[in-house]
């Protein structure tokens, strides 16, 4: 029997089960943790084709398959963004989907 939904079945360790009556964990904020927007390209100039290597590549399909596709692109902006600033989701889609066929 096949199914409609876009949802896939995943590991256990992937997911956390949360039981209790209330959902206080929703409403509390750790004053400490800062997010951090990635700064804005820089548009002075005409603008390169930028180029990453296949370790590049990986390491970002990786973080993905972690922590999904737009959290994965904010990540990799904020932490690296001499190698990742200009990176879209809709790039690390696409390797994605070239990862996929290539096994």
């Amino acid at each position: 029997m096949s199914s409609m939904t876009v949802f896939e079945p995943t590991t256990p360790w992937k997911y956390e089960v949360i039981f209790g009556p209330s959902n206080d964990f929703l409403y509390k904020k750790n004053p400490s943790v800062k997010v951090k927007n990635p700064s804005p390209p820089n548009s002075s100039g005409k603008k390169t084709k930028k180029y990453w290597s296949f370790e590049q590549k990986m390491f970002a399909v990786e973080k993905v398959r972690l922590i999904g596709l737009t959290k994965a692109a904010r990540f990799l902006q904020v932490t690296e963004p001499e190698t990742y600033g200009d990176l879209s989701p809709s790039t690390l889609q696409y390797w994605i989907k070239q990862t996929k066929r290539s096994q």
